[in-house]
Order: C-alpha cells, then sequence, then structure tokens
C-alpha cells in the first residue's frame, strides 16, 4: 500500500509542470526498479504485444501485487502520435486513479527528426464515476476528451480482461 502511494503521488507531482515531467518520470521508474527488487516475490509484472487500438500496435504491462493487479499501463502507438494509459488501483476502496497522455508528432515517426509538436494529460480519480478529474493541453477536441472520460471504466475493464487473457510473453 505504501508503494501505491508513493506511485500515485509521483505520478500526480509529474503533470505539474512539462519541465518537472521527465525528472518524476526517472523517479517514477526508479522507484518502480525499488519496488521490483525488493518484492520480488510478491510483485510480478505481465508484459503482453496489444494490437487492438492502434495502427501501430502498442503494449500492455501489469503489475502484480500476488495475485491482486494493482497497475496497468499501455503504450498505444501510431504514425502521428503516442497514447499512454496508466490505471492504479486502490484495494481498500474499489477505486483507481488514471492518467492518460497524448502525444503528437509534427510528422510520422518513421520520418527523421521527427518531434512531439503538443500533448494532452488527463489525470483522475474513479470510484462508480469520476471523482476529480485535471486537463492539460488544449489539442484535443470537447467530444473526444468526453468520450475518453465517459468510457475510463470500462477501458480499465478491457484492459484487465485483456492481460487475463494474454499469454506472459
Amino acid at each position: 500500500m505504501k508503494y501505491t502511494i508513493i506511485i500515485i503521488g509521483l505520478l500526480l507531482f509529474s503533470c505539474n509542470h512539462r519541465d518537472k515531467q521527465n525528472t518524476a518520470q526517472k523517479k517514477e521508474n526508479q522507484l518502480k526498479e525499488l519496488i521490483v527488487n525488493r518484492n520480488q516475490d510478491s510483485l510480478k509484472i505481465k508484459v503482453c504485444n496489444f494490437f487492438n487500438e492502434s495502427s501501430e500496435g502498442g503494449e500492455i504491462r501489469g503489475y502484480y501485487d500476488k495475485d491482486y493487479l494493482s497497475r496497468i499501463e499501455v503504450e498505444l502507438y501510431s504514425e502521428l502520435g503516442k497514447e499512454s494509459k496508466e490505471f492504479t488501483n486502490n484495494k481498500e476502496s474499489n477505486s483507481f486513479e488514471f492518467k492518460q497522455r497524448y502525444f503528437y508528432y509534427d510528422k510520422p515517426f518513421y520520418e527523421k527528426d521527427f518531434k512531439v509538436i503538443d500533448s494532452v494529460i488527463i489525470t483522475g480519480t474513479y470510484n462508480d464515476e469520476i471523482l476529480h478529474k485535471k486537463i492539460i493541453g488544449k489539442r484535443m477536441k470537447e467530444e473526444d476528451l468526453n468520450k475518453i472520460l465517459s468510457d475510463i471504466n470500462i477501458s480499465k475493464n478491457r484492459y484487465t480482461l485483456f492481460l487475463k487473457e494474454c499469454p506472459n510473453e
């Protein structure tokens, strides 16, 4: 539980400023490494390739504390961008924290020197409904944003089911 709170804190902190994102991401990765090294007996990571939702495929990682799925990370790639989604479950309250990042490229990723030209970050907490949310960035259409937010629990459940069904690669 302590580790979940620390990870959530790092995630929320990383949303504050674009310059702080790289530092927070490094800290989060170091924390994940520390958790994996300390609890190798209880923490398992399941990684699966995922081609159902994007033109260039993606990857899903499930972090299990014993048999409990504590965190889901999804990376989806497309020609002109990338989606990064995280869902962190709260075992005690049956709620979850979510963070979705959308990165937009100036040209296809396979062309030389492509750059991220914009991004949108959506964070929040869900427990039968969205309890709070924060949105950084303006590139996304309002109707697309509303669809993402209305389907947040459906998305998490779909990824959970996929992780259960996929073999550990």
